[in-house]
């Protein structure tokens, strides 16, 4: 009975830490959001609301960071954020579903190595103001945070 009592204080202790370090996240990230929205908004004052809209948006946009998850045998999930390429990376053919896909040339072969999508900054001209620079970089340090986890994976408390 001792021993029972000391693995439930074990994971009640174990469960108020996560929960802690959980709070001090959200609290971080909701900065970094606060403060991108603000600069956002700032940058919009500044050049007009008719520069700073999603009518500047690419064409084709595609994600410059990419979460990758997988889990263990164990039940553990891992997560890493990894660049993006510039290229889809789910192959429609290969889905095997009855839904609408897309049509596409060939795969080349040996061609040019995947290169990096380009800055978004580049949708609303050349010379950008600071604050929307900082605006980025904010929205950008708050996707990260919020996908890294300290160890690098998330172990389920009871179980």
């Amino acid at each position: 009975m001792e021993g029972l009592g000391a693995e439930l204080d074990a994971a009640a202790l174990a469960l108020m830490e996560a929960l802690e370090a959980l709070q001090q996240r959200r609290r971080l990230l909701e900065g970094l959001l606060r403060e991108g929205w603000l600069s956002l908004s700032q940058a919009r004052y500044s050049l007009g609301c008719h520069r700073v809209s999603s009518l500047q948006y690419g064409a084709t946009m595609v994600p410059r960071v990419r979460v990758r998850a997988r889990q263990d045998p164990g039940g553990v999930s891992h997560f890493e954020a990894v660049p993006g390429t510039g290229e889809d990376p789910e192959d429609p053919q290969e889905g095997g579903g009855n839904g609408l896909r897309q049509r596409r040339g060939p795969p080349e072969k040996g061609g040019a190595p995947s290169r990096p999508p380009p800055d978004p900054l580049t949708w609303f001209g050349v010379l950008v103001p600071p604050t929307l620079r900082r605006a980025q970089g904010s929205f950008t340090q708050g996707d990260l945070e919020q996908h890294e986890d300290p160890a690098g994976n998330v172990e389920p408390i009871c179980g």
